[in-house]
């Protein structure tokens, strides 16, 4: 491969990693917007009077009342399950294509020394990122889950007693789910490993001219 072939095979890569960047700011930005709306939605709830009921009516006859405290936690547990979904689409989906195009311009680097080295330098200042990133969803999801529980044992009312408790196991089980996934599973090991089998580690003392010299040779 030519200079000029290579370096239009990197330029062509960055489009597409600039694409995948967009979007995963994208989800990042409606997880925000989300953890704002939901606490947005429990200032309301705890505005009205107690027991006041949040939501009720008559429905064909039948007379529903929704206490306040039930509404805000099953909103706290759709505000957990909601922003956990973001993160499947941002890591689970996104983060691995980023992943396979950032590979590829990696090793397209590393076989020519000459040229540019901007992936490798960050590859080799940050390495993988999937867990920290993960944080920015995982934290504000356990508030939200964290505050549906205290509810559920702060207010052990008669009201939706089975519901609540269908709610909150969901919402704990999955929330584990996520978190066995982005400590274990391929987005955040396999993709380290496959560029460690194919980028060694620095060695004590080595410069980055070295080691691209090495993989050269």
């Amino acid at each position: 491969m030519t200079e000029d072939q290579r370096l239009e095979a990197l330029s062509y890569l960055s489009g597409f990693e600039e694409r995948f960047d967009r979007a995963q700011g994208g989800i990042r930005r409606a997880a925000s917007l989300w953890l704002l709306a939901v606490f947005a939605a429990q200032g309301y709830f705890f505005s009205l009077p107690p027991e006041s009921g949040a939501l009720a009516g008559d429905l064909d006859g039948i007379e529903y009342l929704f206490p306040d405290y039930v509404l805000a936690e099953f909103f706290f547990y759709l505000g957990c399950l909601a922003i956990l979904l973001l993160w499947m689409l941002d890591q689970l989906v996104y983060q691995r294509l980023l992943h396979a195009v950032f590979t590829l311009g990696l090793r397209l680097e590393a076989k020519d020394p000459t040229g540019i080295e901007a992936r490798l330098a960050m590859y080799r200042s940050s390495g993988n990122v999937n867990l920290s990133i993960s944080l920015f969803y995982f934290g504000p999801a356990l508030v939200l889950l964290g505050f549906g529980i205290m509810l559920h044992f702060g207010f052990p009312g008669p009201s939706y007693t089975w519901p609540r408790l269908i709610m909150m196991v969901i919402t704990v089980l999955l929330f584990l789910v996520a978190i066995y996934k982005a400590t274990r599973n391929d987005i955040v090991r396999r993709h380290a490993q496959d560029l460690n089998q194919d980028l060694p580690a620095l060695r004590p003392g080595e410069t980055l001219s070295s080691y691209l010299k090495d993989l050269k040779g």
